[in-house]
């Protein structure tokens, strides 16, 4: 995407702020190696609370 606008949309889609959706990139990323077998990243309470957010909603829509 070279338009600016479009960019700042589908950031702001995905998150308030750039820093947080910075911090949903790198949080997802450490989820991602720790669930994927890398046993050098640990769960730790924020990671778990993120999980267990999502695992709540995809039990609310099934």
């Amino acid at each position: 995407m070279d338009d600016v606008a479009a960019q700042r949309s589908a950031i702001l889609w995905c998150a308030p702020s750039f820093e947080y959706f910075a911090y949903r990139f790198w949080l997802e990323n450490r989820l991602w190696r720790a669930t994927h077998g890398d046993g050098e990243v640990p769960l730790d309470s924020a990671m778990r609370d993120y999980l267990n957010y999502y695992k709540a909603q995809s039990s609310v829509r099934a």
